[in-house]
């Protein structure tokens, strides 16, 4: 699982719910079981190439064939 809820912004108001939202979503999924480490959960301020590179590994790292 991958858990993005990014609340600051350079040049956009803050968007205070939306961390607050990631917060809540991790701990629902964590209640149910689901596995999510400390590098997919990604919320508040979240730099663009921190958020790039975790996309990228989560995608990659998490394909079945």
């Amino acid at each position: 699982m991958l858990v993005i809820g990014i609340s600051e912004y350079d040049k956009l108001a803050s968007l205070s719910f939306c961390k607050n939202d990631g917060d809540k979503m991790y701990e629902l999924l964590k209640s149910l079981d689901y596995e999510i480490t400390d590098n997919n959960k990604l919320t508040g301020t979240v730099k663009w190439a921190e958020m790039r590179e975790a996309i990228i590994k989560f995608f990659t790292q998490n394909v079945k064939i």
